[in-house]
């Protein structure tokens, strides 16, 4: 596994647009293991998302909402997303 960038400020801005648009999705969603790999033509935007067990809307659902909001930021960026099943919060 690549290691995860944390000094980088394009960085940390690009997490910071990632989580936004993963919380104005759901509340309860989550992420962690942030990284961008560049190419020449794309940079990829890795990440897991934590989904709770029994969410109200398919794993495939969420993954390419978010797929689709951070294409819209900028055409070169391809999200690779891995996702984690978790228990809801309020169900620990």
């Amino acid at each position: 596994m690549d290691p995860v960038e944390t000094s980088n400020e394009a960085v940390k801005d690009l997490k910071k647009s990632v989580g936004e648009i993963i919380k104005s999705i759901n509340e309860k969603l989550n992420f962690h293991d942030f990284r961008i790999t560049k190419g020449p033509e794309r940079t990829n935007i890795i990440f897991d998302i934590e989904i709770p067990f029994g969410f109200n809307v398919s794993d495939g659902e969420v993954t390419e909402a978010i797929k689709k909001r951070i294409k819209e930021m900028d055409q070169s960026y391809y999200a690779v997303i891995q996702v984690d099943k978790v228990v809801a919060k309020e169900e620990k």
